[in-house]
């Protein structure tokens, strides 16, 4: 099922996103098994597109770049991709709040230092410093309820993410800021008057609707592969909050995510991403009154895990920390615990590591060509190698 892929491609982009840095000459082999990803069916499926793309709505707010930005390979994919989810809120507004989908009045910018427009920089007067600052949403991309526009930052943000996962997780991050927008328009003080982090959940699951809509096949314009949704959930762990960070003092301390501003973390944010891929906008609405629990992480000050900024140590250490059991411990005590209680004849697999250099275990089932640097179940002796 699609929870099922949801919720692997999760253990991996924690794994490989969300503890330590990111060594970027490291690559995971993609598993050899066969996995049924059936679609979810919500109440905002649309009938498939049958014949050509049709034309641009248009009513629909298109991207600003100014007159002097630097064209990028990505530009007109982002164009289609809003373009697209304003399709998709015209038809599901309406099935999901009872009400008339209302256009966004204050347009989409492109943000970069330099920006010239006709006004210069022609920005809507709203949210944040000067309303002609021609770098408004530098390292941000940001819904504005006062002049309901929106503007990102095309110079370091959108490229770097661009960089790292692909032009589809940009899109992914357009569809969230474009939940806030919607949210503006539903106007209920259970999101508007409440903790950040709420905002940001129903967000995160309102662009988890618009994907599943895209996987689904209901674009016109759009396609969205499993590894297209996959680095969408790597881009929205980057995005997490930090476990740590400096207090007014400069001193480290961790963050709680109740506080203004917080977007939750990488579990947060992809559990409510998948309450909308599985269950469409109406579950993201039934998020105002029955809002998702939040893991908030908070450390005591002088612990251990603020020393290690809140990572757990891969191999262990029992002579410098003997209570904190290793990152490989704690996984395969989990899943061990959780496949048990979901499944009466599991027999939890042996975990057994290797050199990648040899000497290798003996699996039948596996051509000895696939260990080095690989990971994978062999059938034959339940192990996991």
């Amino acid at each position: 099922m699609r929870r099922n892929f949801l919720a692997a491609s999760l253990v991996a982009v924690v794994l490989f996103g969300a503890c330590g840095s990111t060594d970027p000459g490291l690559t995971a082999r993609r598993s050899n098994a066969v996995v049924d990803l059936t679609l979810p069916v919500t109440q905002d499926t649309m009938a498939p597109p049958t014949s050509e793309p049709p034309p641009p709505n248009p009513n629909n707010a298109m991207i600003d770049f100014g007159t002097n930005k630097e064209p990028q390979a990505y530009d007109e994919f982002l164009q289609l991709a809003l373009a697209d989810v304003q399709d998709y809120w015209r038809v599901t507004y309406p099935q999901t709040y009872g009400a008339p989908f209302v256009e966004l009045s204050g347009g989409i910018w492109a943000s970069y230092p330099g920006r010239e427009g006709n006004p210069i920089p022609a920005y809507p007067e709203g949210c944040r410093g000067d309303p002609q600052e021609a770098y408004i949403a530098e390292q941000n991309a940001f819904y504005c309820g006062y002049g309901d526009y929106m503007a990102y930052d095309d110079f370091t943000l959108v490229p770097g993410l661009v960089k790292s996962f692909g032009q589809t997780a940009v899109g992914i991050v357009f569809a969230h800021e474009f939940g806030h927008a919607i949210q503006a328009r539903v106007a209920n003080p259970a999101i508007t008057d409440s903790e950040t982090v709420f905002g940001e959940q129903q967000a995160d699951c309102f662009a988890g609707s618009w994907t599943a809509h895209v996987a689904r096949g209901e674009s016109p314009t759009l396609t969205f592969t499993d590894e297209d949704i996959r680095a969408g959930l790597s881009a929205m762990v980057a995005l997490k909050d930090p476990l740590i960070i400096g207090d007014e003092n400069g001193a480290p301390t961790s963050i709680d995510v109740f506080e203004g501003g917080a977007h939750g973390t990488a579990f947060d944010r992809v559990g409510a991403f998948e309450n909308g891929f599985d269950g469409g906008a109406a579950a993201c609405k039934d998020m105002e009154i029955n809002p998702l629990p939040l893991l908030n992480l908070k450390f005591d000050q002088n612990s251990v895990d603020i020393a290690r900024g809140g990572n757990t140590p891969y191999d262990g250490d029992t002579t410098t920390d003997p209570v904190t059991p290793s990152l490989e411990t704690l996984l395969v005590d989990d899943l061990t615990r959780f496949w048990t209680a979901s499944v009466a004849s599991f027999v939890p697999p042996q975990v057994v590591a290797y050199q990648h250099d040899g000497p290798y275990p003996e699996c039948n089932d596996v051509d000895k060509t696939v260990f080095s640097f690989g990971v994978f179940y062999c059938p034959s002796t339940n192990q996991l190698l």
